[in-house]
């Protein structure tokens, strides 16, 4: 697979980008892959890993050989919303801090609607509500990977007893993800990391040209880093756009396993999700590449607005 080029022009939402002190040449000394099957090891975090007092230690984090953590920094619902942005600000500053590369990673819930006008105006304002907030901590640095969107729900509608009353389509899925994925893409300067199961990637997913050019950071359950790769679940070949011949996926992270011990890796306690990078530490910082001259924001930064359902 040809991966879309992480620098491309930002047309539609500048974010203001500014350089750390760690050098290119420190952040490739410190991509020693210490995770599975010989891979850059990271982890992803949400509110859940704050459910006690006990703050995340990011030294010992570090030096459990994390060289990346996933942070959810946003979600469609107001009240996880909040929680979230509340912890992404402190833990994306407490992991950059010990040289722990941080990424963006958002909550979908899809809108309840069939009309294109109202999927296309709820995806913008979702997209723009993530530029917003990043701009809102200063922008992006040379420690931040790019904004990854967690899409792993069809439902739109729910009934009593959380039973499913509305699905959207894979059509307008399609439609709801392109125009996501191409606002937050012009707004970053970067392409953006889609994340779900494969099962979802495979069967709920549509297709449009240049889909299977965005990053995939896959979840899979059961199956071994060390001696095999995400592509079989259940013993199925995975059918889906990052799939080609041979049954070969062509995944950029992989969420292997969601039992890791968090006492760790700095945690309070429970459990964690574990995640590996596909590549050597050169084809990891070419994620984190920016332009040498800061990009200042194109006038005032509009808040976001409530996300339409109907």
């Amino acid at each position: 697979m040809k991966v879309r080029s992480v620098l491309v022009a930002s047309l539609l939402f500048p974010l203001l980008i500014l350089i750390t002190p760690l050098s290119r040449a420190e952040s490739l000394a410190d991509l020693t892959p210490q995770g599975p099957g010989n891979h850059i090891l990271g982890l992803d975090i949400s509110r859940y890993q704050h459910s006690k007092s006990k703050p995340i230690n990011f030294a010992a984090m570090y030096e459990s050989g994390v060289r990346f953590l996933w942070i959810n920094g946003g979600n469609t619902l107001a009240a996880p919303d909040e929680l979230a942005f509340k912890y992404y600000r402190s833990d994306r500053i407490g992991a950059q801090q010990n040289n722990i590369f941080t990424g963006f990673y958002y909550y979908v819930h899809l809108p309840n609607t069939v009309k294109k006008s109202v999927i296309v105006a709820n995806a913008r304002n979702q997209a723009n509500k993530v530029l917003a907030r990043i701009n809102s901590q200063g922008g992006l640095n040379q420690l931040d990977l790019p904004v990854a969107i967690d899409l792993e729900r069809t439902c739109t509608q729910e009934g009593k007893h959380h039973f499913c009353t509305h699905h959207m389509s894979k059509k307008n899925i399609s439609i709801w993800l392109q125009t996501w994925l191409k606002t937050v893409e012009g707004g970053t300067g970067r392409a953006p990391i889609i994340y779900s199961y494969l099962s979802f990637l495979g069967a709920s997913i549509g297709n449009f040209p240049g889909l299977a050019d965005y990053p995939a950071w896959v979840a899979t359950a059961r199956i071994n880093p060390k001696t095999s790769q995400p592509t079989l679940p259940h013993g199925k070949c995975s059918s889906n756009v990052w799939t080609t011949a041979g049954c070969h996926l062509h995944w950029t992270f992989w969420q292997y396993s969601s039992g890791g011990i968090g006492a760790r890796y700095g945690l309070q306690s429970g459990p964690v999700d574990m995640d590996i990078f596909n590549g050597d530490s050169a084809q990891f910082l070419s994620l984190t590449t920016y332009p040498q001259t800061p990009t200042a924001p194109e006038g005032p930064i509009p808040a976001a607005t409530p996300v339409p359902t109907s």
